[in-house]
């Protein structure tokens, strides 16, 4: 069995096209994800469970000392980086 290796980008269609030098015939295809790939938009179901969840974050009332508590915990994490 010969092996090609061949960097593609597959576009939406997932139609690959190979160089000619790789012949016609009988194959098997592996395709390695080299993990550069932008992510994928979530589905309407992800977002709006994300947004379900955010509504309910919001509902959770903290106080004005929570609050400054919060961003200046915050604030001391942007100095240390």
């Amino acid at each position: 069995m010969q092996a090609y290796k061949v960097r593609v980008t597959i576009p939406d269609d997932r139609m690959v096209r190979l160089p000619n030098e790789v012949p016609i015939g009988p194959a098997e295809v592996i395709v390695l994800r080299d993990g550069t790939a932008e992510p994928q938009a979530p589905s309407v179901k992800e977002f709006l469970h994300y947004v379900h969840d955010a509504q309910n974050r919001l509902r959770c009332r903290r106080t004005k000392e929570e609050i400054d508590r919060y961003i200046e915990e915050e604030r001391d994490g942007w100095e240390d980086d």
